[in-house]
Parts: C-alpha cells; sequence; structure tokens
C-alpha cells in the first residue's frame, strides 16, 4: 500500500510513502486508486509519472476538470 508520510508494514504487507519507492521496491503491473473523488485525479497523475502499466480508479463523482487533466497527460506521455 501507499500512504503519503508512512513507511513500513501494515496487515503484514509492505506500506510506502509514494508511488515511485513502491514501484521501485515491488515493481507493480498494476494499481488500483482508493481515495477520495477530489483526491482522486492527483492519485492516478503519481500512478502515471510512475510508470505504472495498468491503473485502476475505484471512485465516483471525480470532477471532470481532474479527468481531462488526466487524459491530457495520458495523450501526451
Amino acid at each position: 500500500g501507499v500512504t503519503p508520510g508512512k513507511e513500513g508494514e501494515h496487515l503484514g504487507l509492505p506500506l510506502l510513502p509514494d508511488l515511485r519507492k513502491a514501484k521501485e521496491q515491488l515493481k507493480p503491473d498494476a494499481t488500483a486508486v482508493f481515495v477520495a473523488a477530489p483526491h482522486c485525479g492527483k492519485a492516478i497523475e503519481d500512478a502515471i509519472e510512475a510508470e505504472i502499466p495498468l491503473i485502476v480508479a475505484v471512485a465516483e463523482h471525480i470532477p471532470l476538470h481532474d479527468i481531462l487533466r488526466v487524459r491530457l497527460i495520458c495523450l501526451l506521455t
């Protein structure tokens, strides 16, 4: 799991402070984003920047401007 500012273990699994560090240590093929809608856009952007190939976001009512920004980033990368 990734939680900003925290590192260690949770339920016997690694807990890392950011996706870039998770990418380096765990080499994931995918990520699931479980955050509140106002923070979902930033979480998806972080996953794109960490170059995680598959991103699944589970949130309703993500602000449209956030989704448009994420789509633009996807088109440019």
